[in-house]
């Protein structure tokens, strides 16, 4: 009679337990399921997708809102970021395409400053070796979302092998990982042909299944007609919306920027 209490007891404990979504983390310690490639694609991705509910809280944002920019750190080490509680825009894109310049003048549009302290970006190209992470904050301090600059994808300014491997592994770690991530924005130069990088970076982060948006830097060097140009890039990439162009010269088109976080980050508000 014990025996088949214990029994019916193990089949119902196994059956639902193996049933249940969170079953993978009984493999846990087996490393060698682990691998660690340039964006490669993590299965539980829809799990991740439910846990942002419980991490982030969704809320309206106005321009109007933003009074301040706090910079949250230099971060070597995905392990290392905590959980702010709103959502994160990651801006991700080749080495010297512009991320930096990108949100440097994307945070005095929103400041209406012409400097600010707190932007701190790499004055060589290939240099950011670090998850740079930038609060955007209300009149009290308190953070409304957070812009993300990540390494250039390619080539990085003397770096060894083993360091390489590791920024590679703290860039995949929070992309694939990081369940606060509600908007991609891959930066592409519109002055150069289709690279290689960019359509690996695109692919990339369409494994995701999280909403990007590419923003076409450099349109001061673009000596076409630039509605041509980014009409080739849409159907290239095969995009729902129209890539928004922007030359750090000019403000213009970082209404549209900011107009999407702000859609993004109110998604499921009333």
């Amino acid at each position: 009679y014990k025996i088949y209490l214990f029994a019916t007891f193990f089949f119902f404990f196994f059956y639902n337990f193996t049933n249940c979504p969170y079953f993978f983390f009984l493999d846990i310690n087996k490393t060698e399921h682990i691998e660690y490639k340039p964006f490669k694609n993590i299965s539980f991705n829809k799990l991740k997708t439910n846990l942002k509910n419980f991490l982030v809280i969704n809320k309206k944002i106005n321009i109007s809102d933003i009074k301040h920019v706090s910079f949250l750190g230099k971060f070597h080490k995905y392990e290392d970021i905590g959980n702010y509680g709103v959502n994160e825009i990651c801006i991700v894109g080749r080495s010297n395409v512009g991320k930096s310049t990108f949100l440097r003048t994307f945070i005095k549009y929103l400041l209406n400053v012409n400097e600010h302290k707190n932007i701190k970006v790499s004055k060589n190209s290939g240099c950011t070796r670090s998850i740079n992470l930038y609060s955007f904050e209300n009149a009290k301090n308190k953070k409304l979302f957070i812009l993300t600059d990540m390494p250039g994808i390619g080539y990085a300014a003397g770096i060894g092998k083993k360091k390489m491997e590791l920024l590679k592994k703290n860039l995949d770690d929070y992309i694939y990982l990081r369940n606060q991530i509600c908007l991609f924005f891959i930066l592409i130069d519109m002055s150069l042909d289709i690279q290689k990088n960019d359509i690996f970076l695109v692919d990339a982060i369409r494994q995701t299944n999280i909403p990007f948006k590419i923003i076409c830097t450099k349109t001061d060097k673009f000596n076409g007609n630039v509605d041509e140009r980014l009409k080739a890039i849409k159907t290239f990439y095969k995009l729902d919306t129209t890539p928004i162009n922007i030359s750090k010269f000019s403000n213009q088109n970082y209404i549209n920027v900011f107009n999407e976080i702000k859609y993004h980050c109110a998604l499921g508000t009333k």
